[in-house]
């Protein structure tokens, strides 16, 4: 047999010859697992989180001083590093036996524990060696790098294979009659240069072309398919493809506090183990309530059990079953989930993995990348078993350990092409004109283990070198075998992110630099190192003519109309448009409350209930029960205030609240006011639509005026100038709707971080009011005509960009809360 080896062979096509029978490639892994089963050692291998765990055994029966207190701290992680060390070394040759320094005499001790430990990678090929002991060999083998350059083990076995009558071929280290052109092509991303690379393909015989293809190819084989190339398909592992998400995401829920957002993106993966009957209403009320067991916690229950109930169309069979089931899931997350601190018992998280094995199961069929996740919760049940109780960093990196650098995606492929296409620079085997290196990016430093001058002394011939010599050796592989002309593609951006070219680069001789935008010159002549074509403009497809933004009368307001409507039709038509008529919404994950939103809903709620309980209070009494309400209500509405290292800020929100609120009971009292009421409705009709508005106190004088308190939990800048230009359209809009004939209503604002009321020294609500009617119905005749007008958040754009028409009421828009700014074209202004 005739055998190619090189460390960094493994996954390497074979032969591209038409015919190669008896020929193999092979990296380490390879070449190990054929020597295995020409030996008859080839078994059941243990994975490396297996051999991690064995190695935590092996540390506590031993307990080492040198390790010991990282042991304590993090197990898993010591077990793993040591593993990393003690692998090394017996590659490297190391007897267990000599030991210079504390480090392995440590992982001498350890070796000699009688405890099991699997076999790894390096023990094998220590039992191959020993097996090949005299075993007859008539392989030619043919070193892709210098025998000196391999470690010890890989060395022993060669030299063993070559007494036993193998035939090695070490590799000659001539340099090359003539460097070739080296060219370096520079983007200011990958859809730039993947262009100059396609279109440089485009124009010539590819039979003496290679690509290496540095990292992932998805945007690559885009446009070489525009092109008509098949993809190269190459592609990087993903620890983040979404079926390997389901494992840790739903072992999440073990722990406590809860946290909504890493829940909701569990709700939100496609294969998530719960049914979509529950998944959806679970996903609507954590974007209003961030919490479990609050009032929408419990709707999106109900909602779920009437779904099931309901069965308008067919869809379960056996609704009583499903009704269990959906009891069984709700007992599991109210009831045994969201509990546990430290630690928690190895059997509840074997209970877990088994809870998902037959709910993931049935869908491998239809979602491959679920066996994955499955292979990977048997592995963790594997772990677990034996084991009493885990830690919850140890959970974590039992779980980094298993699912690794993930998976591939297994949608992509590679297609046939006259090019030749590899992943490294090492698998060119044969000469080509011209090599292509796509991405010659940096990838970082890689770490090598440091040791000392008395370690290194412990194995037999170790060369600490010889790791990053191997390395710029594969680099030098693509000059070697560039009978022309390299040229190497480097983006200046990477996914938005600054990348650097590769360390290959400042050893380039005979470099010329040239920017992808300069290849071609204003006559439309496009040149790139031999090829060139005359580039003209496609006019068979027409520009597309101008219309205007929407047909004349398509678009009417809604039947119901709100203050929040209205402001968002006054200001920015186009903004209300989008969000309130056609309903565009932004993804679930990125609508979850917090900071300021999510601290005024739940002082929004904490005086609801103090209204509901009674609608008389004493300061003092309503500040020590909206603490205790405030406690009751943080895990429901703010679960994120539990979280570690939201102690001071959940203590400062809750003492700004309890001040506030005795503030606010102090005002009520002071003025003889009485509560009527809370989240109080009114309805009333505008231009035969109806409007609809939430006072959020309702109160009355003893004369029977009544009095509007609008709570807000933001700063008083902004609210104080709409005050002083008579803009306060909300209090305006609260006015009218209690009073449209004289508005005789009190209306202030009570700003919970500054505990303070604003008002209008001077309120006309009756002049705004009518104004803002005005400009609806401009706004309105605009849309008619097929005009949607975009607003502005800063008075300086609306003085030097007025409106279309004059408007009696302009206000500026909320750009800062908008999420449509790219639609409108003004990228940016929400940054």
């Amino acid at each position: 047999m005739h055998i190619t080896f090189g460390m960094f062979l493994d996954g390497s096509e074979w032969s591209s010859e038409a015919a190669s029978l008896g020929k193999i490639v092979c990296g380490p892994l390879q070449m190990l697992q054929v020597l295995e089963e020409r030996l008859g050692l080839s078994g059941i291998q243990s994975s490396t989180p297996e051999r991690i765990n064995q190695y935590v055994e092996k540390i506590k029966a031993v307990t080492p001083d040198w390790c010991r207190e990282s042991f304590r701290l993090d197990a898993w992680t010591t077990a793993q590093q040591l593993l990393a060390w003690r692998d090394e070394l017996i590659e490297a040759g190391w007897d267990a036996k000599e030991a210079p320094s504390q480090r392995l005499q440590t992982l001498a001790t350890l070796e000699q524990n009688p405890l099991t430990l699997a076999p790894g990678a390096p023990d094998r090929l220590r039992n191959v060696l020993k097996a090949l002991d005299k075993t007859p060999c008539s392989d030619e083998i043919r070193l892709t790098e210098p025998l000196a350059l391999l470690p010890w083990v890989w060395r022993e076995i060669f030299a063993t294979l070559r007494r036993n009558g193998a035939h090695l071929i070490e590799p000659e280290d001539a340099a090359p009659d003539t460097a070739p052109e080296v060219i370096q092509v520079t983007g200011r991303d990958e859809a730039t240069l993947a262009t100059q690379l396609a279109r440089y393909l485009a124009q010539g015989d590819n039979q003496g072309v290679a690509i290496i293809c540095h990292g992932d190819s998805g945007l690559l084989d885009g446009i070489l398919h525009r092109f008509g190339f098949g993809a190269v398909g190459e592609q990087r592992s993903s620890r983040w493809r979404e079926s390997l998400q389901i494992l840790p995401l739903f072992l999440e829920t073990v722990w406590k506090p809860f946290q909504p957002q890493r829940f909701l993106e569990l709700l939100l993966l496609a294969d998530a183990p719960f049914p979509y009957y529950i998944r959806r209403p679970l996903i609507d009320a954590l974007q209003k309530e961030p919490g479990i067991g609050g009032e929408e916690w419990q709707n999106a229950w109900n909602q779920a059990t009437d779904t099931i109930r309901q069965n308008k169309h067919g869809y379960y069979s056996n609704p009583k079953a499903e009704l269990n089931k959906l009891t069984e899931l709700r007992d599991l997350l109210e009831n045994q989930s969201f509990q546990a601190e430290d630690k928690v018992s190895a059997s509840l998280l074997i209970e877990r993995c088994k809870f998902l094995q037959p709910r993931l199961g049935p869908q491998v069929t239809k979602t491959p990348g679920l066996g994955t996740a499955l292979l990977h919760a048997k592995a963790l049940i594997n772990i677990l078993n034996g084991k009493t109780d885990v830690s919850r960093i140890e959970l974590a990196r039992m779980l980094d350990s298993i699912i690794g650098s993930g998976s591939d995606n297994d949608d992509r492929c590679a297609e046939v092409n006259r090019f030749h296409c590899v992943n490294h620079p090492a698998k060119l085997q044969a000469d080509c004109d011209t090599v292509l290196w796509w991405n010659f990016l940096d990838d970082g430093r890689t770490n090598y283990t440091s040791w000392t001058a008395e370690e290194r002394a412990a194995p037999p011939d170790f060369n600490p070198h010889a790791a990053r010599q191997l390395e710029h050796r594969s680099w030098t592989n693509a000059t070697c075998h560039a009978r022309q002309r390299l040229i190497v593609f480097t983006p200046r951006l990477l996914a938005g992110e600054a990348a650097f070219p590769h360390p290959f680069l400042n050893e380039l001789q005979n470099r010329k630099e040239v920017d992808a935008e300069t290849l071609c010159d204003a006559s439309g002549q496009w040149r790139l190192a031999d090829r060139s074509v005359k580039l003209t403009r496609d006019l068979s497809t027409p520009a597309p003519t101008p219309s205007p933004e929407l047909e004349p009368s398509s678009v009417t307001p809604l039947r119901r109309l709100s203050y929040t409507q209205m402001n968002s039709l006054l200001t920015c038509p186009f903004q209300w448009f989008l969000n309130d008529y056609i309903g565009l919404r932004m993804p679930p994950a990125t609508n979850v409350p917090t900071g300021s939103q999510m601290y005024g809903t739940l002082a929004h709620k904490v005086v609801e209930k103090l209204l509901t309980e009674s609608k008389s209070w004493l300061p003092e009494e309503a500040e020590r029960r909206a603490g205790e309400l405030f406690d009751e209500l943080v895990p429901q509405m703010a679960a994120e205030l539990l979280l570690d290292g939201q102690g001071a800020t959940k203590d400062r929100i809750r003492n700004t609240l309890c001040q506030a609120i005795k503030k606010l009971f102090e005002e009520i009292n002071s003025k003889n006011l009485t509560v009527v009421g809370t989240e109080h409705e009114c309805t009333s009709t505008l231009n035969d639509h109806d409007f609809t508005g939430k006072i959020d106190i309702l109160l009355e004088e003893p004369s029977g005026k009544r009095v509007v308190f609008d709570m807000k939990w933001s700063s008083a800048t902004y609210l104080q100038d709409e005050l002083k230009k008579n803009n306060a359209l909300q209090l305006a809009t609260y006015t009218w709707l209690l009073d449209s004939t004289d508005f005789n209503v009190d209306c202030k604002y009570f700003l919970f971080p500054s505990q303070q009321f604003l008002e209008s020294d001077a309120p006309n609500w009756k002049n705004l009011w009518q104004r803002a009617v005005e400009t609806l119905d401009i706004r309105l005749g605009q849309m008619g005509t097929g005009y949607l007008e975009r607003g502005f958040a800063e008075e300086k754009e609306l003085k030097e960009k007025p409106p279309q028409d004059s408007l009696p009421l302009t206000k500026s828009a909320t750009c800062k809360f908008c999420h449509f700014s790219t639609l409108c074209e003004r990228e940016g202004d929400n940054e």
